[in-house]
């Protein structure tokens, strides 16, 4: 298959859009000039959780690792007071798996971009527990399948919903 850069043609062209290119990385664009282009998913989820973030800062881009920022110095720390290890016993991505550049929230157009490479990894590692960080993670995981208005992240903070889909 021939390869555009990082991508192959095939990932790269679908009839399901006017113009010729389904949702992907490549039509995305934010893979240029990154250190970690398309960031591969994290930690050793030994104990089957999967958290998924908004996006990559650019230290993580740098580094290749996700949640070394200091939020991610507060959820490590958050959760090795309740027994977990967040590089061992979880899996971390984000809703956007390239740094984006500014510190801004990324647009619903990156999000729908990573959103088959991330239903991909959960249909592939199973998890029996999925947290999502931001309203860029809840519209990547619940924007394509929730039938109402999402509304906030006040609207969604503190709930604990059973995916039947992905069964976690």
């Amino acid at each position: 298959m021939e390869q555009v850069g990082f991508f192959t043609k095939k990932e790269t062209q679908s009839l399901s859009r006017p113009n010729g290119k389904k949702y992907s990385c490549s039509v995305c664009g934010l893979y240029k000039d990154l250190e970690t282009p398309r960031m591969e998913p994290f930690g050793n989820f030994k104990k089957g959780i999967l958290n998924i973030g908004s996006t990559y800062s650019k230290l993580e881009d740098h580094l290749g690792k996700p949640w070394q920022s200091a939020s991610g110095r507060l959820l490590e720390k958050t959760y090795r007071e309740l027994g977990i290890d967040l590089f061992e016993d979880c899996l971390n991505i984000n809703s956007v798996r390239c740094h984006i550049g500014e510190d801004k929230p990324p647009s619903n157009y990156s999000i729908e971009a990573c959103r088959s490479s991330i239903f991909k990894f959960i249909e592939k590692h199973k998890p029996k527990t999925i947290i999502l960080f931001g309203f860029p993670a809840i519209y990547s995981f619940i924007g394509s399948r929730w039938q109402k208005n999402l509304g906030t992240i006040a609207k969604w903070r503190g709930w604990t919903i059973p995916d039947q889909d992905f069964k976690a």
